[in-house]
Order: C-alpha cells, then sequence, then structure tokens
C-alpha cells in the first residue's frame, strides 16, 4: 500500500521543494497540479489515473477537476492521503501612492477575492473531496507569522485565515482519519518573493540567510504530514534574526518597512 500526495500549486518556492522532498520515498505517488501542466485527461490509461508521479492540470475550475480526478484514481492502491495546499497569493496592500488600499475586492468584503478564492474556496473544496475519497488523511495549509499580529498591509491574507481556521477546526472535527495543519512560515527565499519585495535586501535590515529556505519548509511538511493525528493543529516555522524584536509587526513601523520594500519610501 502507498501513499497518494498531492500538491497544488506545484511550481511554486515551496510546491516545488515538497514536490522534490516527497519523490525521495518510493512509497509515495505524487499528482502535482499547476495550470500551465498538460490536462489531467492527457494521463488517464483505460480511463483511471496512473499510479504515477507527474503534474497536470485540473482546468479551469480547479474543484471540478479534482473531482473528477480523483474519481478515477484506484483508491485501493492506497492506504493515505497527504495534500499540500501551496496555491495562493500574499498581496502587500499597499498602492504606489503610500496609501494602503485592498485591491482585487469585488465584492466589497474588504478581502482580495484572489486570496478567498485560491486560499478559502478552494482549499475547502478540495478538503470537500477528499473526504469523499474515505481514506485516512492529512492536508496542510500555509500562513504567516505575522497573521496573528493582523498588519493592515496584509488585512485580506489574515482575514482569510481567520476564516479558514475557523471552518478548518469543524471540518476535521466531523471527521475521522482527518487531520488538517495550519503551518505559519517566515519569509521564504524564492524568486517570487524577490519580485514583489525588490528593494527587501536593499533598503531595509533584512538578511538573506534568517529567511526559510524552500527544502526547509519541505522536510516540515513531510514530518508535519507523517503521522496518523486527526484534529486541527497550528505550528510556526523560523528563523530568529537579529533584527527582530517585540511590536516588529505591528503599526506604523512594518508599514513603513513595507513600503520600503517595494520602493515607495
Amino acid at each position: 500500500m502507498k501513499n497518494l500526495v498531492l500538491i497544488n500549486g506545484v511550481t511554486g518556492a515551496i510546491g516545488s521543494a515538497c514536490l522534490a522532498q516527497f519523490s525521495r520515498n518510493p512509497n509515495n505517488t505524487i499528482y502535482g497540479f499547476a495550470r500551465r501542466a498538460r490536462i489531467y485527461q492527457f494521463f488517464l490509461k483505460n480511463g483511471a489515473m496512473p499510479d504515477a508521479t507527474l503534474v497536470c492540470s485540473l482546468g479551469s475550475d480547479i474543484i471540478r477537476g479534482l473531482r473528477d480526478l480523483l474519481s478515477k484514481v484506484d483508491r485501493s492502491q492506497y492506504e493515505r492521503v497527504v495534500y499540500v495546499h501551496a496555491l495562493g497569493v500574499y498581496p502587500t496592500e499597499i498602492d504606489m501612492d503610500g496609501v494602503i488600499r485592498v485591491s482585487n475586492d469585488h465584492d466589497e468584503d474588504g478581502i482580495d477575492d484572489r486570496v478567498m478564492t485560491l486560499s478559502y474556496e478552494v482549499f475547502f473544496g478540495a478538503l470537500d473531496t477528499l473526504v469523499q475519497m474515505e481514506l485516512p488523511t492529512q492536508a496542510i495549509i500555509f500562513g504567516g507569522l505575522s497573521d496573528k499580529h493582523q498588519p493592515l498591509v496584509h488585512q485580506s491574507w489574515w482575514k482569510v485565515m481567520e476564516k479558514m481556521k475557523k471552518r478548518g477546526m469543524e471540518v476535521v472535527g466531523a471527521q475521522s482519519g482527518f487531520g488538517l495543519t495550519l503551518l505559519n512560515v517566515s519569509s521564504v527565499m524564492g524568486p517570487n518573493d524577490l519580485m514583489t519585495r525588490p528593494f527587501v535586501f536593499r533598503d531595509t535590515d533584512a538578511t538573506a540567510h534568517c529567511w526559510l529556505m524552500p527544502h526547509e519548509v519541505a522536510e516540515a511538511v513531510e514530518r508535519l504530514t507523517s503521522g496518523d493525528r486527526t484534529g486541527f493543529q497550528e505550528c510556526e516555522l523560523f528563523h530568529r534574526a537579529g533584527y527582530f524584536k517585540q511590536g516588529y509587526y505591528e503599526g506604523e513601523g512594518f508599514t513603513d518597512r513595507k513600503k520600503r520594500e517595494l520602493g515607495i519610501l
């Protein structure tokens, strides 16, 4: 019996590191999901998904695609499922005039619609689909260390994480054999972070060696999803930096820091 590992957002820094980490175990079959990959139907053999590691697209409707893909999996080959949700956007909500503003908020609920869609609606659509597989499941999603301080510049993110935690506890509480982990991480070294925060190492006191490496996150993911724990847990992963002090994430100081990262201040 093998493990079926599902990685949503497999081409990102964390997702690709998880693909590498889990692939070291020959007992894992990994399906990575990426928008630009070939559609999953391309891989069907005699109408079934193969017991083979691959990267595919779920199509424009991610949940419908995932539901259809999993219906074509021979569940008798697997003893458990691991689901890694490395999909989403983490907006810094300051415009180029330095004004805190939530963008992409078409329903005017104070939350960027992209964050709500990818980190809440798609996530719980995936969990609801996984429950139907009736296999022991470990799911993991990523939050940020600053979330508990509720900074205005990341308000869409932490508002969605608060909603996710509340509903997540309800989902796993109603299921046997289902574990959910929220792993709050510090900054992760990857090209996307440096593109979205272009001046972070030029105009702030941040140092690259204190950031997490993607493989460190992947190792933690494998460890946190390796057992048969049930229910909800929240964990943190970071390296303590010399420039961190009490109140680091709070007030105008953190907002000004974000402005410097963007080249506004």
